[in-house]
């Protein structure tokens, strides 16, 4: 991950081991509580200066699930298990937010909280079957700051549409080759919901409630969700299936051909 961040604009990345003395570590680095507690202390430093952008990875809530005892009420008593290590995440990121909204950065800070991918815990049998068990992608996220009003977006988004968002609400006015939404939109409920869903080797397109799946050495199926389940169709639509395979291939290609760029 640090060759990823350095070789893609980040400037600094401070990890486990340069945290002084942290309160609790896991196999997976220091907790959530010493993260944020870092993190507080870096944006104040920070917002002192200049503008910037930081990235904060939370890891409690990985197996095995440890964390501070005594910090929160275990779910059903049981310590060592997800729910209660979300709980503990969820608990130490409203610590966190608690001091932020009293600090000099949050009038001037935008916040995105969300999820890298949903949980595998308590798979259904009937789920590991499906090609894309679609009930597995849905994932939590959030905007907030001291300039962002309450507001719930009623349609189908994913990460995809997060940076295109988080530009327009910071003020930036530009053109970029991002495949997501800006959310913020007037006319977003004209446009069809997309999303690019990944799972395996398999990748979808979801369009509305219509699908398009890669498989490795396969031609792409189109599906259609119904009743929470995804059945063939008897047509199919070549124009949906072209823009699948646009959305798919595009940001590889200009990532890999350095033409990933901004144009006022």
């Amino acid at each position: 991950m640090r060759s990823f961040f350095l070789s893609n604009g980040f400037e600094d990345i401070f990890d486990q081991f340069d945290f002084v003395n942290p309160k609790f570590q896991t196999s997976w680095g220091v907790s959530d509580d010493d993260l944020f507690d870092e993190a507080h202390k870096k944006f104040i430093e920070k917002s002192r200066d200049k503008p910037f952008f930081s990235l904060v990875f939370t890891t409690s809530n990985h197996p095995p699930y440890d964390y501070p005892i005594g910090k929160i009420k275990p779910y059903k008593g049981k310590i060592q298990s997800p729910p209660s290590a979300v709980k503990y995440a969820d608990y130490a990121l409203g610590e966190f937010f608690k001091k932020a909204k009293k600090s000099p950065y949050w009038d001037d800070t935008i916040f995105l909280v969300v999820a890298d991918h949903a949980s595998n815990y308590k798979i259904h049998p009937e789920e590991k079957q499906q090609l894309m068990p679609i009930k597995r992608f849905q994932i939590p996220a959030m905007i907030l700051g001291g300039g962002i009003k309450a507001k719930k977006i009623n349609r189908i988004v994913s990460q995809i549409d997060l940076m295109p968002t988080m530009l327009s609400l910071i003020g930036v006015s530009t053109i970029t080759p991002m495949v997501g939404l800006d959310l913020t939109r007037e006319d977003l409920e004209q446009i069809p919901q997309h999303v690019i869903m990944q799972y395996a080797d398999i990748q979808a397109y979801r369009e509305d409630n219509q699908f398009v799946l890669f498989q490795p050495n396969m031609k792409p199926k189109q599906l259609r969700l119904k009743n929470e389940q995804l059945i063939k169709v008897n047509e199919v639509d070549k124009d949906l299936i072209g823009r699948a395979i646009s959305l798919s291939n595009l940001p590889t290609y200009l990532y890999e051909n350095t033409l990933y760029n901004t144009v006022k």
